[in-house]
């Protein structure tokens, strides 16, 4: 979006992911039996949960700087609270009601509705 230059992680991001993306990334790095992307295809980001992206874009000058703009109003940050609740379930395998899987399908529109309206994708 042009908000921000090359040192955007580092500036909008790192001081409040509490650097758990660090532990997730070496424990791929080091894993024996997980086959892995380089780092060049699986920058920080990609090892970063939806808890603390929550926080990132809940963050007051990165709201009004970057994320008010794709997504107009904060309800999108309880949105993404309910997302992760949802991954939580399939995580630990329990099984999606059919009323939590229309749930993902309208979580889905409304992003790619917010998305669109900035992008153009």
């Amino acid at each position: 979006m042009g908000i921000e230059d090359g040192r955007w992680w580092d500036k909008r991001l790192k001081g409040l992911s509490g650097g758990t993306y660090l532990r997730y990334r070496q424990q791929e790095a080091s894993a024996s039996d997980v086959t892995h992307y380089p780092d060049e295809l699986a920058p920080d980001i990609c090892f970063t949960d939806l808890s603390v992206l929550e926080k990132v874009i809940s963050d007051t000058a990165n709201w009004q700087e970057a994320f008010q703009q794709v997504f107009g109003t904060q309800k999108y940050i309880r949105k993404l609270a309910f997302l992760n609740r949802l991954r939580r379930k399939i995580a630990h395998n329990r099984f999606l009601t059919d009323r939590n899987k229309k749930d993902l399908d309208d979580l889905l529109a409304e992003f790619l509705k917010a998305c669109r309206r900035v992008w153009g994708v």
